[in-house]
């Protein structure tokens, strides 16, 4: 077999892998869309046609000012979260398609991919929440009430386009 022939195997074999990892993004994309959806709906019979479920982390962090977000952002990225996990959540996921290739699904193992997976997300959370605590700590009280005005704004009206208070 040719140098060149061999390439393309391994090319075909790289498409595969990354086809599938887009669908399996594309699958949980559509759950959690599907699930938003639906507790939406039922939200707006329950509470009226403007409520609306929302993310507390995004709620509060769309909440600050321009710059206290650029705070937390770059915050985050210097703990270390969103750099050194891309090769992990590859790995996590690669994993988890060998697990669906094979003849016996293996729960076990899928658990422990997910367990890792949420793992990672806690630590996520919690590192972006002491973040913003720390920035909110720092603002002086009118700061504090105009992201309160901004928090009660978004919740009333969800989270669009904005036009900052400042």
């Amino acid at each position: 077999m040719t140098m060149q022939q061999e390439r393309g195997k391994g090319a075909g074999r790289m498409k595969w892998v990354l086809g599938v990892s887009l669908a399996l993004n594309l699958v949980f994309v559509g759950l959690i869309a599907g699930s938003a959806y639906r507790f939406h709906a039922k939200d707006a019979e329950r509470h009226g046609a403007d409520a609306r479920p929302q993310s507390y982390g995004a709620a509060f962090a769309r909440a600050l000012p321009r710059e206290a977000r650029r705070q937390l952002r770059n915050s985050l990225r210097e703990s270390g979260l969103g750099t050194d996990k891309g090769a992990e959540r590859e790995l996590l996921f690669t994993q988890m398609i060998a697990l669906l290739r094979a003849d016996e699904f293996d729960r076990a193992a899928a658990q422990e991919i997910l367990q890792a997976q949420a793992k990672t997300a806690v630590l996520m959370q919690g590192r972006a929440q002491a973040g913003w605590l720390t920035l909110v700590s720092e603002m002086d009280a009118e700061a504090r009430r105009t992201m309160a005005l901004e928090l009660e704004d978004a919740l009333r009206r969800g989270f669009k386009k904005r036009k900052p208070r400042q």
